[in-house]
């Protein structure tokens, strides 16, 4: 079988791969790359296999970063692109159930090949477009199959974050698991605590935000990793809720705040939320913000006050609450929000500047500006420079703050 590399990030590659080429040895395009290209979908980056040693993969270019040289990769550098080169290998023991404990660099594909994941990952194309493929890889693809290369037990013993691979894959392809692979994912479940949280958290985001994620959830479940992974038995009514019921995420935030939602969880879980999948702040704040939003929105009890408030987080949280409040009438709120007259501090027309330029000291200084933004909002006070001096010069001799 032969396909087009007529895609650019094909084309850019060439040249490298003919360079290897020329001196004598073989390179071919490895893995997603050759995958997605099968399938039609988008390719992000290439992986370049080559028979060439690492030290001979560095004479034959001037530019060479060792990332990974004890592995068999080296960073080219080439026309101002980076592509990482690495050596046919096979593998010894996987003691910590995650990376070998030695490599065996080689000069023949096919053992390459087979230190592979899925079938699917362990095809291989030449610069000509010819595909070369001994575990079947095309035909998994057509049958839209994810199956292990040799024997699955092995496969998952040699890396546990296949576990959670074969599921992501399952969400992104719309494929099945080929009956062995599953059930070796049943009887090695456990090991999926040797996998680090955040290429655990990295796998399971991924998961959750493609298109095809309810029935990877199902296996999620029905296989038992759940229960290797941190607070999943707690959210386990969640996750089966969106088995059945599926919700179109945006983002990260979006996919927590629903499950906590589910979980029937409040905004202070996510603390340990955080600790356990080692979240950033920028990610946990989104989804405390949203999650209290959504349950404003549940409750019915929310003014223009309260959107204003939520900010970003309630224009966010709209598509959720379509999704799961039957009852919310989405339109009143959406057009409270638009028709604010700000919606945020950064909008008022006047700023901490003009009240110190206008002899205002202290804490007086955000007393009053906290004062005008609930007034702009609330009162519907115009939000411009004459009208904001005008009202806090009022309220000053009404008894606000005295003028230093």
């Amino acid at each position: 079988m032969q396909i087009s590399l007529d895609i650019p990030i094909f084309q850019d590659s060439l040249e490298v791969m003919e360079v290897l080429e020329e001196a004598g040895y073989e390179a071919y395009f490895v893995g997603g790359c050759v995958r997605d290209a099968l399938l039609n979908r988008p390719i992000h980056d290439v992986d370049i296999a080559t028979s060439a040693l690492p030290y001979e993969v560095k004479d034959l270019f001037p530019v060479t970063i060792d990332v990974g040289i004890e592995h068999g990769t080296v960073l080219v550098r080439h026309k101002g692109q980076s592509y990482e080169i690495t050596t046919f290998r096979s593998e010894g023991d996987y003691k910590d159930h995650r990376r070998p404990d030695s490599v065996t660099f080689v000069r023949d594909l096919r053992e390459d090949l087979l230190r592979r994941d899925f079938t699917i990952n362990a095809l291989a194309v030449d610069r000509k477009g010819r595909v070369v493929d001994y575990y079947d890889g095309l035909g998994d693809l057509k049958r839209s199959c994810i199956r292990c290369v040799g024997r699955p037990i092995e496969r998952f013993e040699e890396d546990a974050l296949r576990l959670l691979r074969a599921v992501r894959f399952q969400s992104q392809l719309d494929f099945t698991i080929e009956a062995s692979t599953l059930d070796a994912m049943r009887e090695k479940a456990k090991s999926l605590s040797y996998v680090s949280v955040e290429r655990l958290t990295n796998e399971w985001h991924k998961t959750l935000l493609s298109k095809h994620y309810q029935q990877a959830l199902n296996t999620f479940m029905s296989t038992g990793l759940y229960q290797a992974c941190p607070l999943m038995k707690e959210l386990k009514s969640a996750i089966l809720h969106l088995i059945k019921n599926p919700i179109f995420f945006v983002d990260e935030a979006d996919a927590w705040t629903t499950i906590l939602y589910l979980a029937q969880l409040d905004s202070s879980y996510t603390t340990q939320l955080q600790k356990s999948y080692k979240l950033s702040n920028k990610l946990v704040n989104g989804i405390k913000h949203r999650l209290k939003a959504l349950r404003a929105l549940q409750d019915g009890e929310w003014t223009i006050w309260d959107i204003y408030q939520y900010g970003d987080s309630f224009k966010w949280v709209i598509p959720l609450a379509k999704q799961l409040l039957p009852e919310f009438h989405h339109e009143s709120a959406i057009d409270m929000y638009q028709n604010l007259p700000i919606h945020s501090k950064k909008d008022m027309a006047i700023t901490g500047n003009d009240l110190l330029k206008a002899g205002y000291r202290g804490a007086e200084i955000g007393n009053f500006l906290d004062r005008l933004e609930r007034a702009i909002v609330i009162d519907k006070i115009m939000n411009d420079f004459e009208s904001g001096m005008d009202w806090i010069a009022r309220n000053n001799r009404d008894g606000g703050n005295s003028k230093l």
